[in-house]
């Protein structure tokens, strides 16, 4: 009866720990998230334009290694990097908690350490998509990606919450102290995951600027792909971007309120993305795509004013 509970691909022994990886490291992302903003805007009192600098600054390492870090991926054990990126996530949130602790924290610092982090994941998300199809069946690739995104969504839903109380109560260094250890977790999971499947193939390599050009051309050449990368980043600039600033400041003056407020709007938000999502799931089908968006914008604009 406990077998039928727990789903086929979770009884597989790499696909388990790349699972339980994968989650540790999205609460991870999600716990660090809070601290490192909520640590700009009040612990250092840097306000927006504080949080303006940091998202500007975590920009830079999408734009400038998107396309390369993948293609370093594909020359690399991505096992190795894997580990590498988290340990190198968990030593950089070490060494904020230190600062932290010590006094010595400052933006500078906290910037330096958000770049370090992106960087870090630059690496981990595409190690770990090029690593699933070595530790899944082909036929099973849909329902894996399914549940390393539930997991993702998850930690949208519950971690802003819980890292917003967790910061109020133990502050920044605490957190920051959990959030290390999170990936340490992740770390040590993907390490024991077997060996071989992780290894790039054989296939010969040209220079490094080549692969990643090869990669810019495609993208530029095919529409579909070149339309997801410019929406991916206008959602960067004119949504992600300031939408990091805007709420804290909202919660902050119009509210009134403090980083437990801006963890449960956060979560909130959350929920209503996990709702749209499914949502978009039953009316695409039924409804034209211009005609969805044109609603939803409207909805949008409506619930702001």
């Amino acid at each position: 009866m406990r077998q039928r509970l727990v789903p086929a691909l979770l009884r597989q022994r790499d696909y388990r720990l790349l699972w339980t990886a994968h989650t540790g490291s999205v609460v991870g992302d999600g716990l660090h998230s809070v601290a490192i903003t909520w640590l700009t805007y009040s612990t250092l009192g840097a306000g927006a334009p504080g949080l303006a600098a940091l998202g500007i600054a975590l920009v830079i390492p999408n734009l400038a290694l998107g396309i390369l870090s993948g293609t370093l991926v594909d020359r690399w054990d991505r096992r190795r990097v894997m580990v590498y990126a988290d340990l190198a996530r968990a030593a950089i949130t070490g060494l904020l908690a230190l600062s932290v602790f010590a006094g010595v924290v400052s933006l500078p610092v906290v910037i330096a350490a958000g770049i370090g982090m992106i960087l870090a994941s630059q690496f981990f998300g595409p190690a770990q998509g090029a690593v699933l199809p070595a530790y899944v069946a082909s036929d099973q690739i849909v329902q894996a990606n399914a549940m390393l995104s539930t997991s993702r969504q998850a930690a949208s839903l519950l971690t802003p919450g819980i890292g917003a109380l967790l910061f109020a109560a133990i502050g920044p260094t605490g957190l920051f102290l959990i959030d290390g250890a999170s990936f340490l977790w992740s770390a040590f999971l993907v390490a024991r995951l077997t060996p071989g499947p992780a290894l790039p193939g054989p296939a010969p390599r040209r220079p490094l600027l080549q692969e990643a050009g090869d990669g810019l051309r495609f993208i530029a050449n095919h529409p579909p792909s070149r339309l997801v990368t410019l929406v991916a980043a206008g959602n960067q600039l004119f949504a992600s971007g300031p939408f990091r600033t805007i709420i804290p400041l909202w919660v902050s003056v119009q509210l009134g309120g403090g980083v437990v407020e801006y963890g449960v709007i956060m979560s909130g938000l959350a929920a209503g993305l996990l709702v749209a999502n499914l949502t978009m799931s039953f009316v695409r089908t039924r409804l034209p795509l211009v005609a969805i968006v044109i609603g939803s914008s409207r909805l949008a604009s409506r619930t702001v004013c």
